[in-house]
């Protein structure tokens, strides 16, 4: 730990459709607070299991779960020069009786289970990276809701979540839904007029980001403002984990070929901690 403020370590047990009388473990950690940026991860984390799976359909599984949770963060944009997620598995879970074979597929029902856990687990701990973030005062979720996938979901949550003018404002506490549109403004294959931003009022609590219900508060839609209570968007501004909600429904074409999907990207506030921390600083 240099900057990080509390360790980070998930685990969880779990069983397999093959052979539901066998429990399995994961456990994962992660060592990362500041250089945190979604390209491969910018953090060093080691995850390890006792599931008895071949080298190939584990690097599948490993590279699907770090695009929807360590390539799906940003403390302040910057990457560093050891970026690495490590997925060890031994096989030691496995029954000595040999009733439990190997998975050797990315697409079984053993795959698909062991998939999720291991998704869950970098996500958890991808969370727990965005939540120490040097300097942070907030813990945002980026909910983008789009028909034009997920490289394109990706893209859009990044320029949010990298964007120094929109970080501030969520320091200083100010719903400036502007800042967000011109963020997006770069971005190839936006249409401004297809574009809606609210904020997110948690209505039912969870300890599952995923089913976590929330209830928007639209500040923009198709790209034109609307009239707000500005009392109300300065009290969801002003919690400490805050949900922007992005909606860019492009239709025609992207309609047909893809389905409209939900998809996150996690973030934080930038704090003049953050200058502090890396203003006198030097390893």
């Amino acid at each position: 730990m240099t900057t990080d403020t509390f360790p980070k370590l998930v685990s969880k047990t779990f069983t397999l459709p093959s052979h539901p009388s066998t429990t399995y473990n994961i456990a994962g950690v992660a060592k990362g607070a500041g250089m945190i940026a979604p390209n491969m991860g910018t953090l060093l984390g080691i995850i390890c299991t006792d599931t008895a799976i071949n080298q190939p359909a584990l690097q599948m599984l490993s590279r699907r779960a770090v695009g929807r949770s360590f390539n799906s963060i940003s403390v302040d944009g910057e990457m560093s020069t050891n970026d690495t997620i490590i997925i060890l598995a031994n096989g030691a879970g496995t029954p000595t009786d040999g009733t439990v074979k190997s998975i050797n597929h990315t697409e079984d029902d053993d795959a698909k289970v062991f998939g999720k856990v291991l998704s869950d687990v970098m996500e958890e701990l991808a969370r727990l990276v965005v939540r120490d973030g040097e300097g942070a005062t907030k813990f945002v979720t980026i909910h983008v809701n789009t028909d034009m996938g997920s490289k394109f979901a990706n893209a859009v949550g990044k320029r949010i979540g990298r964007s120094m003018l929109v970080k501030t404002a969520l320091y200083g506490r100010d719903a400036n839904w502007g800042r967000i549109l011109s963020a997006l403004g770069d971005l190839r294959d936006v249409v401004p007029e297809k574009v809606s931003v609210g904020l997110g009022r948690v209505v039912k609590e969870s300890d599952n980001v995923k089913t976590t219900d929330l209830e928007e508060v639209r500040l923009v839609e198709n790209g034109q403002p609307l009239e707000v209570n500005e009392e109300e968007i300065t009290k969801l501004i002003e919690m400490e984990e805050i949900h922007i909600m992005i909606r860019i429904v492009q239709g025609g074409l992207a309609m047909k070929k893809k389905a409209r999907k939900d998809y996150r990207f996690w973030t934080c506030d930038l704090s003049h901690d953050y200058v502090t921390i890396n203003g006198d600083y030097r390893t």
